[in-house]
C-alpha cells in the first residue's frame, strides 16, 4: 500500500471511488470495458443494485425538476401503457436470456456471456494466466485473470485505474480479505501483491485504464504490462 496515505485513509479513497464508479455507470457515461465490470459486479452484489436503484431515481428526479410540463396528445396515455406492456415481454424475455453463463466450471454474469467463448488462457507468471477480453475501448483493457491457490502475484502499482471484480475463490492484499462478488477500485496511490487463497485460488475481472507497473526483475512479464 502507498507510504504517502494511511489504510484508513486508502480504504476511504476506495470507497469514493467506488461509489463515482456506481453513479457513473448508473450514468451511462462509463467506457464498455467499465460497463462490463460494473455490471457483472452488479450481478453479484445486492448492495450494488440498491444503490444503482437510489443513484437511477435520484438521476431521474434532478431530469424532471429542470423539465417544463408540455401539452399531451389525447393517446398519450394508451401509447405509454402499450410501451409499458411490450416491455414487459423484452424484460421477460431478457429475464430468460439472463441466465448464467458457464466457464471452466465457474458460474459467471450474463453480461459476460457474450466476451467468452472457450477458455483460451495466457501463462503470464508461474501459476497465473490471463485471458483477454476484447472489447470497443481504446484505452481501457479487460482481463480475466486466474490465479492457483496460494500464489503471490508479482507485487505492482499502477499507472492509472484498475478495476478487479472477484468472480470465484478469494484472494487478499494490504488492505484485507475479497471473494466472490467484491469489487475492488484503486489508481496510482495504491501499490500491493495480491496473494490467491490457499484452497481456492481465484479468478478475476481485470479492467486497467493503464498498464501496470511491476516492481525488480518481475518486469520481464511485459504481456501483463500491455
Amino acid at each position: 500500500m502507498s507510504t504517502d496515505l494511511t489504510q484508513h485513509e486508502m480504504k476511504d479513497k476506495m470507497q469514493t471511488q467506488y461509489e463515482t464508479m456506481l453513479m457513473e455507470y448508473a450514468a451511462g457515461v462509463l467506457d464498455e470495458a467499465q460497463s462490463l465490470v460494473m455490471g457483472a459486479h452488479a450481478s453479484l452484489s445486492p448492495y450494488a443494485r440498491r444503490m444503482l436503484k437510489k443513484y437511477e431515481c435520484l438521476g431521474g428526479a434532478m431530469l424532471s425538476a429542470h423539465c417544463e410540463p408540455i401539452s399531451m396528445k389525447k393517446d398519450a396515455l394508451d401509447c405509454v401503457m402499450a410501451q409499458l406492456d411490450q416491455k414487459r415481454a423484452e424484460t421477460k424475455d431478457e429475464q430468460t436470456s439472463a441466465q448464467p453463463c458457464h466457464f471452466e466450471g465457474v458460474s459467471l454474469p450474463s453480461c459476460l456471456k457474450d466476451y467468452l467463448d472457450q477458455p483460451s488462457w495466457q501463462n503470464i507468471y508461474p501459476g497465473m494466466a490471463i485471458q483477454n477480453i476484447e472489447t470497443s475501448c481504446l484505452k481501457s483493457k479487460a482481463r480475466l485473470l486466474k490465479v492457483d491457490p496460494g500464489v503471490k502475484t508479482p507485487e505492482h502499482s499502477h499507472r492509472g485505474v484498475e478495476m478487479t471484480l472477484m468472480l470465484d475463490g478469494a484472494f487478499h492484499d494490504e488492505s484485507g480479505t475479497y471473494s466472490r462478488g467484491d469489487l475492488i477500485i484503486v489508481d496510482e496511490d495504491y501499490t500491493h501483491q495480491p496473494i490467491a487463497d490457499e484452497r481456492t485460488g481465484c479468478i478475476c475481472l481485470v479492467v486497467t485504464t493503464a498498464p501496470i507497473k511491476l516492481t525488480g526483475w518481475k518486469r520481464l512479464f511485459n504481456p501483463f504490462l500491455k
